[in-house]
């Protein structure tokens, strides 16, 4: 489901757009309900008819992230979103929550699922080649890590793989990642720009592990 949050730093609400009939589900066919609700935000699928939770996963947004900046206490933006949940076979409601300063998860937004609803499509908005860096298994049972490249152009692709395969290498360096290289999937979306650009990050976390998995595009990499 496609949707964009919008607001400030004070407040937040969610404009539907879309739901998008995707060819295959990367996430867990076993856990379908969340035992762990990490996460500020959560989704949750409920079936129409029973009234039954049949998916639930927690995540994280780059609004939620947005709304601890200065820009939000000064201006309204709108970040677009996608939810990806096992495609219900009848009526369902998807449902998406936000937690609150006291931890606990408050529903902000719900849309019904309609199987032909007019808003369903199959329309892939963007196709990219995709790079496996390191695969050891299938999506459903294995942490997938996807690397998006910013700023490398056609002639820039190699060097934007040899980045990718430097970020494997400091997660094989650094625990608790080192003892459970097995259980993660790398891959790289080859996205092109038509310049190169170089792009400066602060790098948070143990061992200069990004927070985000982020890719720097220049010499000084």
């Amino acid at each position: 489901m496609d949707v964009f949050q919008c607001d400030n730093s004070e407040s937040s609400h969610y404009v539907f757009e879309r739901f998008v009939i995707e060819p295959y589900f990367g996430g867990s066919k076993v856990n379908l309900i969340d035992p762990f609700n990490y996460g500020t935000n959560r989704m949750r699928v409920i079936d129409a008819q029973t009234n039954t939770i049949i998916y639930s996963r927690g995540y994280n947004t780059l609004f939620r992230e947005w709304q601890t900046t200065e820009e939000a206490i000064l201006m309204e933006r709108c970040y677009e979103e996608s939810v990806s949940v096992p495609l219900p076979r009848n009526e369902a409601y998807i449902i998406l929550e936000i937690r609150n300063f006291d931890g606990v998860f408050e529903e902000v937004f719900s849309k019904l699922y309609e199987p032909n609803e007019m808003f369903n499509t199959t329309e892939q908005r963007y196709v990219f080649l995709v790079q496996d860096v390191m695969v050891n298994g299938t999506p459903e049972s294995k942490v997938d890590i996807v690397i998006l490249p910013e700023g490398y152009t056609a002639d820039e692709m190699p060097q934007f793989l040899q980045h990718c395969q430097d970020l494997v290498d400091v997660f094989a360096q650094e625990e608790p990642f080192a003892s459970h290289m097995d259980d993660f999937n790398f891959r790289a979306v080859l996205r092109l720009t038509p310049t190169s650009t170089t792009i400066r990050l602060a790098r948070l976390g143990v061992g200069g592990i990004c927070r985000k998995a982020c890719i720097v595009p220049s010499e000084t990499a």
